[in-house]
């Protein structure tokens, strides 16, 4: 069986209040939650804190197939609940190519980037 992070160590960055306070939960992907019992939301999920009904994918919102905010003053929180975010591959390309155009870092092989999983790897 495959374990997450959060199975190893279990990490939240937000407190119950942050949660309770939250007028709109969204996250990268919803069934993520559940697939590696993430510390964020399962155990406030446990306890009824969160419903899962009162989690939102980002994908929802984009496509105004679940509410924005009720107004300005309503609290949004959104959780990167999946993956690399976006903004780090982005920086990090950026970070690459000047480092190229001034000949300086160190290559590393691809195979410290790989994820093994029996006899296959699969690259990022």
């Amino acid at each position: 069986m495959e374990r997450s992070g959060d199975d190893y160590l279990a990490r939240r960055e937000l407190d119950d209040e942050t949660i309770r306070r939250a007028g709109l939960i969204v996250v990268g992907y919803k069934q993520q939650i559940f697939m590696d019992r993430q510390a964020e939301f399962a155990e406030r999920l446990e306890r009824g804190l969160v419903k899962p009904e009162d989690l939102h994918e980002l994908g929802e919102l984009l496509a105004g197939k679940c509410r924005g905010r009720k107004n300005e003053k309503e609290i949004t929180l959104f959780k990167n609940n999946t993956g690399m975010g976006i903004q780090f591959a982005a920086t990090a390309r950026k970070v690459y190519e000047k480092a190229r155009e001034k000949g300086i870092g160190t290559e590393l092989p691809l195979e410290l980037f790989m994820t093994r999983r029996g006899d296959r790897a699969y690259s990022p």
